[in-house]
């Protein structure tokens, strides 16, 4: 049994050490992003801060701390999910071999024991090589965040000790979980069904598969369906994961569909071309396999700036519709003239945007007591600071909401989904106390961007107002003379139209979506590409007795690696269409729900994007497909039939 063990390892040898790779950037990816986020969660302010530095401070951390979390979280998923997959192919493709240890007198539970022994082993070696590894990507994804801003200048994340034990348990956990899995299915077929491939042995898709699409299918839906009612943050939350657990569906039912869409591509009639396909076609597991890496990748990289630059132009269209302006005045401080006081002025409303710490007053769950339920926790949002009587000529569909906003009410604001504002609380910036608030009628959307609450000017002490920005929307007199207008606002601080001032806000947004996703996905991104070319060097390792006998059949090494390089390419084709099938489900999500959220359907596809990421997937996989082929078809066909005989 040793031999047979020992020999399975010579002759598939890029299967471990693709293992072991995986696992080292997979351990080295979570460690990484998980000491940032503990790092990110205890940065202070710097000392003797005053309050509105506080509250400044509070707030980019709470925005740091998201787009770590959500790296993390997005680490993890790709860590857990090639892990397992490679070690689970892996198995799979050594079917073979372990029915033949069957045949010679190996009992389930010895192949079960030394399969988990390799895990072991391979585990270990890979979160050992990744601890170290992680070190290095940690300081790549430190000097992303302070690039984008996220951080400041001079961060340094903390090293924790404890964080070595974890990555090793971490490693081997996913190598066992990935190897149990597909071990004890290995061990349900009969040893000569799996020698023939014939039975259980022939039939990829199993119940559980077939269960684990349809469920991953109906989560897909409820996020679709679900979408309209999350209003724009959580809308957009929703149709980035519709496009993941659609990706997630598929690859559970790739041994099926992968054969079926390769049958609508493109391919030579040839019998290299015929070849191909046949092989395609066959070896459904193995297809799948080195689609699905590859079709989360897709899926991932398109479905996110999808939600994000549709969600966030149908917040800008949104202010652009509710807001009636013809100049827009940015100035910071108070201003030496009032705008509305400009001749050719009809109405200027200035409005400032605060950072504040809320804290709800009574339970932390509606209904139970606050004894049992406990406080609720304090909540870190802006407030739109302004005057009610000009605000309202500027956002009269915010006009109902300023009724009962007097100086002890606050508005909740667009933003306020989510946060668990209740009926009342508690508002400070920094250390500075500003008084207790009720919360009246929400604020609509459009009238006041993103922001959690909406509060009185006299609110809000004159000297955190001094130093914040502040925004004038400015109505001009029918008739008046706009650019006289213009240079007497001009001399206040910054000013532009109304059309350019929405054009210069959504690229704004659109440039910080773009710095959270280099952040989020860079990494992660090599890690998946990685993946695919793992995927593709454990398939072809496990094929060269079969590129010899065709070899030995009368085809020449380039016809066999051209059709190894046709087929590799069918696949890619195939993981391309159906990534860009799970993407439509973003699209779906994002059309209902920016139409519920904003009144108006709002779609944005970053084209280049989609075009240079299914391009790149295609060339990506099927240069690895012909170089791994290469290499798989160096020894000469009649020593390795004889060897195997």
């Amino acid at each position: 049994m040793n031999g047979i063990a020992l020999r399975g390892f010579r002759e598939r040898w890029q299967t471990y050490v693709g293992a072991v790779v995986t696992v080292a950037l997979g351990v080295g990816l979570v460690q990484a992003s998980l000491l940032l986020l503990l790092s990110v969660l205890g940065m202070q302010p710097p000392a003797g801060a005053d309050a509105l530095t506080q509250a400044r401070f509070d707030g980019s951390t709470i925005v740091a701390v998201t787009v770590v979390s959500v790296t993390l979280g997005f680490a993890a998923f790709l860590a857990v999910f090639i892990i397992a997959s490679t070690f689970a192919f892996s198995v799979d493709e050594r079917r073979r071999d372990l029915a033949l240890l069957r045949i010679v007198g190996a009992e389930v539970g010895q192949v079960r024991r030394m399969l988990r022994g390799e895990a072991l082993i391979l585990g270990l070696l890979g979160a050992a090589i990744g601890v170290p590894a992680g070190v290095g990507l940690m300081q790549i994804e430190t000097r992303m965040l302070v690039d984008a801003g996220f951080v400041p200048q001079g961060f340094a994340p903390v090293w924790q000790v404890w964080i070595v034990p974890a990555s090793l348990a971490f490693g081997v956990g996913l190598a066992f979980a990935g190897v149990t899995v597909a071990a004890r299915r290995a061990a349900r077929i009969e040893p000569l069904d799996a020698v023939r491939a014939v039975g259980a042995a022939a039939r990829p898709m199993t119940r559980a598969r077939w269960t684990a699409g349809l469920g991953f299918s109906a989560a897909t839906v409820a996020l679709v369906v679900l979408a309209p009612a999350g209003g724009l943050a959580g809308g957009q939350a929703m149709a980035m994961s519709a496009g993941i657990t659609a990706a997630l569906a598929i690859t559970m039912t790739a041994p099926a569909l992968v054969p079926v869409v390769a049958t609508i591509l493109p391919r030579p009639r040839s019998a290299v071309g015929v070849l191909a396909f046949a092989n395609l076609r066959d070896a459904r597991s193995r297809s799948a396999s080195t689609a699905t890496p590859l079709i989360v990748l897709l899926a991932l990289v398109l479905s996110q700036p999808i939600a994000m630059s549709s969600f966030t132009d149908a917040a800008t269209a949104q202010i652009a519709r509710g807001t009636h302006a013809d100049l827009v005045l940015e100035s910071s401080g108070s201003l030496a003239t009032d705008p509305g006081t400009i001749p050719g002025v009809v109405s200027a409303s200035t409005e400032w945007t605060v950072p504040v710490r809320i804290q709800p007053s009574g339970s932390s769950i509606s209904g139970m007591p606050e004894d049992l339920a406990g406080t609720a926790l304090p909540i870190t949002t802006e407030a739109l600071v302004m005057d009610p009587g000009t605000f309202a000529t500027a956002h009269p569909g915010a006009r109902e909401a300023l009724q009962d906003l007097g100086r002890t009410a606050a508005a909740p604001g667009p933003g306020a989904a989510g946060l668990g504002l209740g009926d009342a609380g508690t508002v400070s910036i920094g250390d500075r106390h500003l008084g207790s608030v009720r919360f009246g009628t929400p604020v609509p959307a459009g009238s006041a961007g993103q922001v959690g609450i909406v509060v009185r000017r006299d609110f809000v002490p004159a000297d955190i107002l001094e130093a914040s920005p502040a925004t004038t929307f400015v109505e001009i007199r029918s008739g008046a003379d706009r650019r006289a207008v213009s240079a007497a606002l001009a001399d206040l601080g910054s000013v532009t139209d109304m059309r350019t001032w929405v054009t210069e806000t959504g690229s704004a947004g659109q440039d910080q979506n773009a710095q959270v996703l280099v952040v989020v996905m860079a990494v992660g991104a090599l890690y998946a590409v990685i993946g695919i070319l793992n995927a593709v060097a454990i398939a072809a390792s496990g094929r060269r007795q079969e590129f010899a006998v065709a070899r030995a059949s009368g085809m020449t090494r380039a016809q066999v690696l051209t059709a190894a390089a046709l087929e590799t390419l069918l696949v890619a084709g195939s993981a391309v269409g159906l990534a860009l099938t799970a993407s439509v489900m973003t699209v779906f999500a994002v059309l209902m729900g920016t139409a519920q959220a904003t009144g108006a359907a709002t779609l944005d596809i970053p084209w280049p994007l989609v075009i240079a990421a299914g391009a790149g997937g295609l060339v990506l996989t099927g240069v690895a497909g012909l170089v791994a082929a290469a290499v798989a078809t160096r020894q000469q066909p009649a020593a390795l039939l004889s060897a195997r005989g």
